[in-house]
């Protein structure tokens, strides 16, 4: 399956330098009280000329990397996390 919008020739449309663009606006928007994927997908309407369902696609894409992201930046507090999970599971079986 191809990665990004519908239409492979969209993806070349976009370009490197609004590529940039948009995953830097996802980046910073991820960490602030609004919503990422609805600004991404208003900027890519605005500099690629697509539609809001091309914006909404390209935007969920860059979530798929951003989490990633976020779980090798904050690899402690994700484990620590996940090991309390665990806990809560185990001691919730035993009873």
């Amino acid at each position: 399956m191809f990665p990004g919008p519908r239409r492979p020739d969209d993806l070349y449309r976009t370009g490197w330098g609004a590529a940039l663009l948009l995953g830097l606006l996802q980046g910073l928007a991820e960490w602030l009280p609004v919503s990422s994927e609805g600004m991404v997908a208003a900027v890519y309407g605005l500099t690629c000329g697509g539609g809001l369902a091309d914006g909404v696609e390209y935007a969920l894409w860059l979530h798929a990397g951003t989490k990633p992201a976020m779980l090798v930046a904050l690899r402690r507090e994700a484990a620590a996390g996940f090991c309390s999970i665990c806990w809560v599971a185990y001691i919730w079986r035993e009873g």
